[in-house]
């Protein structure tokens, strides 16, 4: 007996629900009453099954997307979408007119299923805003970018002005760096150059495009013998390589003889050895920085190596040598050529 009762206490519970008066739409049954449900737009049944449309209202939002953001130039097509709703979020009427603006550029075209679209592409590589428009709404700016067709650059070397010079910076470049439309490339494009001396020697430069043409800077240092300070150079820039054209480095030539100081340090067991100043054919002292290998040979035959850089134009080497070594002649290699010297057994002792 108890479950029939609980059944019966249940439907009395259901029967106000059962009369109320529903009416259905998309999402099911609704309370005529639901003032929000009754903003929706659509098909809508009453009770009675006699079907109506409710129609949204005027444009009120416009939301715009545009996608892909970054399109290359003549090769891709991306899309300008403008979702169109009423003030209550339902789609707008088909065969809304839009207009949808691109680069300024303006659009006409009419919206379907609350949408519309209008396909973006182009040739001119640049920085562009978009925009959406009915009659009183728009919506808000979206931005895109067209970026140069960079498989179509053919690169085209400068000429080297000839100014490089050994223990400098010297910077070689590209004239402007164009797409098959125009577009200069933007910068920091990679543009690779490449050096192949006259020794079969190769130096390989990372550099970018910076204002349209490509550059790479080079430190002339270590490059070998004269033999390998010129040759030819090319550059790579997207998947093409530049004709190739000469470069030429010009060695630095010392413009005095090169003096060479040895004095005893006896505190400290050291032959201190002073070496400069280094003076160039360029008007001034060889380069901070500049490296120098020093070999001094000492009585015995054995040989001892030092590598220093120079600083304010001279370098300071303090041999440590071994006990009864006596150094008699020492040769410096640097930028400036070989320079040897001897020294008498009075001054090359032991300290």
């Amino acid at each position: 007996m108890q479950p029939i009762i609980a059944f019966v206490f249940y439907l009395g519970l259901l029967a106000p629900v059962l009369a109320q008066d529903l009416v259905g739409d998309a999402w099911g049954l609704a309370d005529s009453a639901d003032t929000d449900r009754a903003t929706w737009a659509g098909i809508r049944l009453a009770p009675s099954g006699v079907g109506s449309i409710v129609a949204p209202e005027m444009p009120h939002d416009i939301v715009l997307f545009v996608g892909q953001k970054s399109l290359v130039a003549g090769q891709d097509i991306g899309q300008a979408a403008a979702l169109i709703l009423d003030r209550h979020g339902n789609l707008a009427q088909d065969g809304t007119k839009v207009t949808i603006t691109l680069d300024e550029r303006p659009f006409p075209v009419t919206s379907k299923n609350g949408l519309a679209v209008q396909l973006v592409e182009s040739t001119r590589a640049g920085h562009y805003h978009a925009g959406a428009a009915t009659e009183f709404v728009q919506s808000n700016r979206a931005e895109y970018d067209v970026i140069p067709h960079l498989l179509s650059v053919v690169p085209m070397l400068a000429s080297d002005n000839g100014l490089a010079l050994v223990e400098a910076f010297h910077d070689f470049g590209t004239q402007p760096l164009t797409d098959q439309y125009g577009n200069l490339v933007l910068g920091g494009t990679s543009a690779s150059f490449m050096l192949t001396a006259a020794d079969g020697s190769i130096t390989l430069l990372p550099g970018q495009a910076l204002g349209g043409a490509g550059t790479a800077r080079m430190l002339a240092r270590d490059l070998g013998e004269e033999v390998a300070l010129s040759g030819q150079y090319t550059v790579l820039v997207g998947n093409r390589v530049s004709v190739p054209l000469p470069y030429a480095i010009r060695p630095i030539r010392a413009s005095a003889p090169l003096a060479i100081d040895l004095t005893a340090v006896p505190d400290l067991g050291l032959a201190r050895m002073t070496i400069g100043p280094f003076m160039t054919n360029a008007g001034h002292y060889l380069n901070d920085g500049a490296p120098i290998l020093a070999v001094a040979t000492l009585g015995n035959g054995i040989t001892l190596t030092h590598e220093a850089w120079v600083q304010d134009g001279r370098i300071v080497i303090d041999w440590l040598l071994p006990k009864a070594g006596v150094l008699i002649s020492v040769a410096i290699d640097s930028p400036l050529g070989r320079a040897e010297q001897s020294f008498s057994p009075a001054k090359a002792g032991q300290p």
